[in-house]
């Protein structure tokens, strides 16, 4: 009896993108289209191969499942197994490929939320390094509340260049902790540089859901080419050691 193909996890269908679609939106052309990051058209892509491949994929799986030899042949099991070895190993490539323009372009995103915040002047000009450890010397001489309204207020004020005099070194010279540096840089990131902090959230939703449904893809079918650590998987390899000593034998 012929067996019916599994349905496909829903975590491969490009539609999941739409989780990360808004935030992924860098302006609209002339016609009020949307146009987006070149890593959504990365990801995009690779979800939209991984899902139409998807559906091969479940029927070699459901046909390599009849096992009775009524239906299949084992020349042709081979042969459906070796091309399912193959489109598993063009995804996972394809996969690599536009996380790898996800990262590029996070990368990117963080040079310019850190331009966004003054940091790289901070860091390295001398006449910024002095103003600032003049900034980090009055705060570490408050007390934390005063501290953390001076902070606050340097924020909603839009006085980056004090905000950046704390962020550009250790939180101890400005008398705070490791949080509440993280803290501080969190909201200044948001009031400072508000796009970019949403494309770069963006990114790193893309990003998980285009390692998920590749994860999830190859759980679902490594296990009928031999691979993963599933019991199909043990199975289907032990079988295919036994075909390649039967073929010795012969």
């Amino acid at each position: 009896m012929s067996t019916k193909p599994l349905d496909l996890p829903p975590s491969i269908h490009p539609d999941m993108l739409q989780l990360a679609e808004s935030d992924l939106t860098i302006g609209h052309d002339a016609g009020g289209s949307p146009v987006m990051d070149p890593a959504y058209a990365a990801a995009h892509g690779a979800l939209a191969r991984m899902h139409e491949a998807g559906t091969g994929l479940a029927d070699a799986e459901a046909q390599l499942r009849e096992r009775d030899g009524s239906r299949l042949a084992p020349s042709d099991a081979l042969r459906l197994r070796t091309s399912t070895e193959r489109t598993l190993s063009t995804l996972r490539k394809t996969v690599d490929t536009a996380l790898g323009t996800i990262a590029d372009r996070r990368e990117a995103v963080e040079g310019e939320i850190a331009a966004a915040l003054q940091l790289p002047e901070h860091r390295s000009s001398v006449v910024h390094a002095s103003r600032a450890a003049d900034v980090r010397a009055a705060l570490r001489g408050m007390s934390p509340d005063d501290r953390a309204d001076a902070l606050h207020a340097a924020i909603l004020a839009g006085d980056v260049e004090a905000v950046a005099s704390v962020l550009s070194a250790s939180p101890l010279a400005s008398g705070l902790s490791r949080d509440d540096l993280k803290r501080l840089q969190t909201d200044a990131e948001h009031q400072f540089a508000p796009r970019l902090t949403a494309l770069r959230t963006g990114l790193d939703k893309a990003r998980d859901i285009l390692a998920r449904a590749d994860d999830l893809t190859h759980t679902r079918f490594a296990g009928i080419v031999g691979q993963g650590d599933s019991a199909a998987g043990r199975a289907e390899a032990a079988l295919r050691r036994a075909e390649v000593i039967a073929g010795g034998a012969a």
